[in-house]
């Protein structure tokens, strides 16, 4: 079994979370180590859950959390998934099981995302102020000159997005084939 990491995005306005639909979601998916979020107006549960490939976490995840919404006396139907593995998850939000022991992930300045995607390097600086679940949000952080860098790998999933090129060196046909990976 694999450690899978899904949101699961409900049908059910944001407006309508209240603390005590809030607490009752959450108990219903205590097992599942869950978070709510406002994704899009919309709310969104992410869980944790063992299975054996992509395919049973996502039906697992969409089944449990739609019963959770009903125990909870909110109905919902999903309307978006999305799905990986837990150690993509904590790739992606740059924790690391033992912190110090990987290298830091490449970054560009907001200079050069801006120059790689074609935008404003006020454009660039917007999207790392998204929210984190935002399909257009890059991850970036001061360094100790309070420079802004953005990582990498967001500006070239940015670049997929938007169509643009990328250059044929092995790590970004690797970063073609992980993004493509992730779309299926």
């Amino acid at each position: 079994m694999t450690a899978f990491n899904v949101q699961v995005q409900l049908d059910l306005p944001a407006a309508r979370l209240s603390d005590e639909l809030a607490d009752q979601l959450l108990e219903h998916l205590a097992g599942f180590h869950p978070a709510l979020s406002n994704e899009q107006q919309l709310i969104s549960a992410r869980i944790s859950l063992p299975a054996t490939g992509l395919v049973q976490a996502t039906q697992i995840a969409v089944s449990v959390v739609e019963q959770a919404a009903a125990h909870a006396g909110a109905p919902a139907t999903t309307v978006a998934v999305h799905a990986m593995t837990e150690e993509e998850f904590l790739a992606r939000e740059g924790w690391n099981d033992a912190p110090g022991e990987s290298a830091p992930e490449p970054t560009v300045t907001i200079k050069e995302a801006a120059a790689m995607l074609q935008i404003t390097r006020q454009a660039v600086a917007k999207r790392t102020q998204l929210p984190a679940g935002h399909p257009e949000h890059l991850r970036g952080r001061q360094d100790s000159s309070k420079r802004w860098h953005v990582l990498r790998v967001d500006v070239r999933r940015a670049m997929l997005r938007r169509g643009l090129a990328l250059s044929s060196d092995a790590d970004e046909q690797t970063e073609v084939l992980s993004v493509a990976a992730d779309r299926y």
